[in-house]
Parts: structure tokens; sequence; C-alpha cells
């Protein structure tokens, strides 16, 4: 059921969608738009906070859009929809190809791009695009500094202070890059050598290690993409332990470490001492003193869209998750986003039913959602949505 009297806005974006019943989807080429609601998106997957708005890392339409505080008013920063490429420069003169992930400090923003397999960076007040690291379309694992390091399929992206980590994919690896000299080194993995084994640097293996999570305490957490385990990687030692689940066990099952099961983890959010995952139809939460795992909320066994405390209350398919902060964790389910509360375990249903896949705004009791590929999270704890099958981003408002 809905909670309280809050609501959910559509802040930029408009769907893409057929023109006739039956139709095929007709692509609508990403333009910008004051307020945003006037805008067009290529897709919206990857988006991160900053003080003077919200930046889009929109990949199909190869640019970094950034929507400004107050009227969500979209502009395109830098690139050109939709003209792919790879060239460095200011504003429209440059290009990206595939871009997957940004993350960023107020002042730069970086960008792992897929099919350049390059790290670029964003200047916020000059305007200027540059290549930090990696040669568009040399694919490879050699370290180095700027254009002389490789990488495969660049995607999971960490920024603490002077480093920035990245979950090379296809290379199976951890990469850092010194952001002071853009000297890239592999501080784990093996290139093009995917595996589990724990180990320290190069002698562990990674299998895809796509989507990071990091305390800035020494440590990164990684979903392994194709096994259903979870890795810790301790950066000063390079020392990666396997810390939940066996990579012969696909299912749900509660235990310590190893003994543990994941099904399909996808999205995982840290909060203090604890690790939640979503996963399928259950949020676990990892206690990372002991790596006992146990299934705070939802069912192995079962799937719906049944509010509950704990395991009385029931998931679909769980996509996405992240932590406002503030004792919650938001998680897309189909066609709908639920809310967790960590103190009382209670699961929330704060938008859609997961019946209707398809964007209503307004008061929750009516509101629905499509597809949420990812979460942020504004200071006061409104949450912003990436709906990507409506290529348009939604404001979830709390009361204060």
């Amino acid at each position: 059921m809905p909670i309280g009297n809050r609501s959910v806005t559509r802040i930029a974006g408009i769907a893409h969608v057929p023109v006739a019943p039956g139709a095929a989807v007709t692509f609508i080429p990403a333009t910008d738009g004051s307020p945003g609601t006037q805008a067009y998106f290529g897709s919206v997957d990857a988006i991160t906070v900053d003080s003077s708005g919200l930046f889009v890392a929109d990949r199909g339409a190869g640019t970094l859009r950034r929507l400004m505080n107050g009227t969500f008013g979209v502009s395109t920063v830098a690139g050109v929809a939709p003209s792919y490429g790879h060239v460095d420069g200011a504003g429209a003169v440059a290009r990206f190809w595939l871009p997957a992930s940004v993350t960023g400090d107020g002042r730069r923003f970086y960008v792992a791009e897929n099919n350049n397999a390059t790290i670029r960076s964003y200047d916020l007040a000059t305007g200027q695009v540059s290549t930090i690291a990696g040669s568009p379309g040399l694919l490879g694992g050699d370290d180095g500094v700027g254009a002389n390091a490789r990488f495969s399929r660049p995607e999971g992206l960490f920024l603490d202070g002077g480093s920035l980590y990245v979950g090379d994919g296809n290379g199976h690896t951890i990469r850092r890059i010194d952001l002071a000299t853009n000297t890239v080194t592999t501080i784990v993995g093996q290139y093009s050598t995917a595996g589990t084994l724990d180990g320290v640097g190069v002698n562990a293996r990674l299998n895809y290690p796509a989507y990071l999570v990091g305390d800035h305490q020494d440590h990164l957490y990684m979903e392994d993409y194709v096994e259903p385990i979870i890795r810790r990687l301790t950066i000063s030692t390079g020392v990666v332990e396997t810390i939940a689940g066996d990579p012969n066990t696909s299912a749900i099952v509660d235990g310590v470490g190893r003994a543990a099961g994941f099904k399909n983890p996808l999205g995982m959010a840290l909060d203090g001492g604890t690790l939640y995952v979503c996963d399928v139809t259950a949020i676990r939460a990892i206690n990372l003193s002991d790596y006992s795992v146990t299934t705070v909320a939802g069912d192995a066994a079962a799937s719906g869209a049944s509010d509950g405390v704990g395991t009385a209350a029931r998931f679909f398919n769980l996509s996405a998750c992240g932590s406002d902060g503030k004792g919650h964790l938001l998680a897309a389910d189909t066609g709908m986003v639920r809310r967790f509360d960590l103190g009382t375990r209670a699961v929330t249903t704060v938008i859609g039913n997961g019946l209707l896949l398809k964007a209503i705004v307004g008061p929750l009791a009516r509101a629905s959602v499509n597809f949420v590929q990812g979460f942020a999270f504004t200071p006061s704890g409104d949450a912003i949505l990436s709906d990507n099958l409506e290529s348009a981003l939604f404001l979830l408002r709390f009361p204060q």
C-alpha cells in the first residue's frame, strides 16, 4: 500500500512511444529543454547527483547531460546527439560512444566508455572533455600513463580522493587511475583471464566485475556479474576475498561466507557495517564483521508484490537498490519501487503494483513506473529514479 502524502514527478524526459497501436517505437533524437519534461533522452542508465544538479551519462545519445536544480532544465554539456565517436574538446566539440557510467567530485566528472574503451573527464568550470586513460578502439590490459594504458570494457567506477577505481568488465580486472598523473595500474586480476580465485593482486581472478561499491575506508565490494558471489578488495594490501556465496551454488541460501548462496545478485548498497544485496526475490544482508548472510526481506521460493515485515514481504524481480543514508533502502522491483526500513525490516511499496508497466506521475497512490535502472539521492533524502524504458527521470519526494 502507498505510504503518507508522497508523490512522484517526471522531471525530465519523454518516453519513446509507438506512433500507433502495434507500431514500432519511433526513436526521437535526444534534445534539450527547460523544464526538463520538454527534453528527450537516448537512454538514462547512469546518473550522479552534484550540489549544482544532476548529471546523466546518456548512453543512447552518446552525450553527457545536466539537469539544473529548480526547473530541472536539461542541457547537453558535452557531445552531440546522435553523433558518436571519440573527440576531446569543450561542449559540442566532444564526442562519446556508449558512455556507461559517471561519477564526480563537484569539480570534475568521470565517464567510463564501453565502446571506446577509455576513461574521460569533464571539467565543470571549463566544459572541457579530456581522455585521461586509454586509447579509443585499442583494447587490452596494459598499464601505463594516459593513452598508453588499455581497457577492454570499462563499466563500474568508484572515486576515492585522488584515485579512480575502474571495474574493467571484459578485462576481468580492477584498475586504479592516479588522477594526479593519469597513471593506470592493475590492482586485481589478470587481463582476459576470468575466474573466482581469491588471492593477492594480479594473482586473484575475477569474472566481469562491472559494479563497484566502496566504503572510503580501504575496501571495495564487487559483484561478479557472471558468478553469484560477492568479493571484497582491501585496497592497501591487494587482498581479494570471496566474502559471501559459492560459484557452484545458484540459490538463495543463508549462511556464513561460502556456505551462503546467491541466485542472481543485482545491486548493492552499503550502510555502516552491513552490505545489502538485491537478489531476485529477496534482500540479503552481509554482516561485514563475520560475513554472515541473512535474508532480511522477501522469500527465496515465492514471488509477489506483498508488503510486510522481513520474510513476510514478497518481491517479483529486484533489479537495483540504493541507500538513502537515512535508514532506508529503495529497491527497483518489476514496475514498482519498494522501500525497506533497515531498523524495522518493513517493506512498503511506494510506487506501482507490479501489474501496470507504465510511468504515471502524481500521488503515490496512483503512480507507477516501468523499469527503474538506478537511484540517486539528494541531500534532503529525496530520490531520483532513472527509468530506462521510459527514457525519463523521476523525482520521488518524501516529506521531511
